[in-house]
């Protein structure tokens, strides 16, 4: 109310002005409105209006997206010991069969140069029995391929404790956000280490308002620019509209629905960038 009357204090000076003004030039083209030509003109200004107003036009949803990842896989430990060592960064690409982590585990060591040592002793058992004992080889030949598969599981643990990468895509970002704190730390088998995200294809959130929803469906065409790359356009198609909404972070009034779309990664997006989306929902 009283933002109204400094307003109209201040200009209602001007507008009765304005109005005084139209009154006379209605009151001059009296003649000229009551013609047909004028009666023509206003109808063709009032279709206009008309027309403005309730025709059709393109519309776009604005809304702000940001990237994720649509898969990851968890790194676990293969046995239990020491984290002695990170090959890798939080936030650093992965590529396939890239050591991610060493453990150390003096036990499993110990027990393959035992496995080692009585394998060879085995070996030498095996060809004496095969010069002078036929009847003793056959035992020897069972307990030396006992001792061969027990060395194999070994090794493969130990290699195990090495921690490599296994990706599906041809790089992924790896997340060990506490490396400075396990690091010499003792884990179990069976405890995360580190997660690699597929960063082949990504996941764009775009967070559309509540009034704005009802103009989305799956299939609607989206455009995108990201702060990385401001001068890149890159497109997709809603694939997925979640139903439940979420409150605005910088308006707790308001709600947001957000709508997914999956685009392909041509070498330069990361999870985490965001941007600007403008979904066109057709004529409306």
């Amino acid at each position: 109310v009283i933002s109204l009357w400094i307003a109209y204090k201040l200009f209602g000076g001007h507008v009765k002005k304005v109005k005084a003004t139209l009154l006379e030039l209605l009151i001059s083209h009296r003649e000229f409105l009551m013609s047909r030509r004028g009666k023509w003109m206003a109808g063709s200004v009032v279709a206009a209006l008309l027309a403005v107003l309730f025709l059709p036009v393109p519309y776009r949803v604005l809304g702000k997206c940001a990237l994720s990842p649509t898969s990851f896989e968890i790194v676990r430990a293969s046995a239990s010991g020491v984290l002695r060592k990170y090959s890798v960064t939080d936030g650093s690409s992965v590529a396939n069969d890239v050591e991610l982590f060493e453990i150390e585990n003096p036990s499993l060591t110990t027990d393959l140069e035992i496995t080692r040592i009585g394998l060879d002793k085995l070996e030498v058992e095996a060809r004496a029995a095969s010069e002078n004992n036929v009847g003793r080889l056959a035992s020897l030949m069972m307990e030396l391929e006992a001792k061969r598969s027990t060395a194999a599981k070994l090794l493969a643990q130990l290699d195990g404790l090495k921690g490599k990468a296994r990706t599906r895509g041809p790089a992924s970002i790896a997340s060990c956000p506490d490396q400075t704190r396990r690091l010499n730390t003792f884990v179990k088998e069976g405890d995360e280490i580190c997660r690699l995200f597929d960063v082949a294809e990504l996941k764009a959130t775009v967070e559309v308002p509540e009034q704005d929803v009802r103009f989305i469906a799956l299939g609607s065409e989206v455009q995108f620019r990201l702060e990385a790359e401001p001068l890149k356009t890159y497109s997709g198609v809603v694939s997925r509209l979640q139903s439940l909404a979420v409150p605005d972070r910088y308006n707790p009034k308001a709600r947001l629905y957000k709508a997914e779309l999956i685009i392909l990664n041509p070498g330069e997006l990361r999870p985490g960038m965001t941007g600007l989306a403008r979904i066109n929902t057709g004529w409306v």
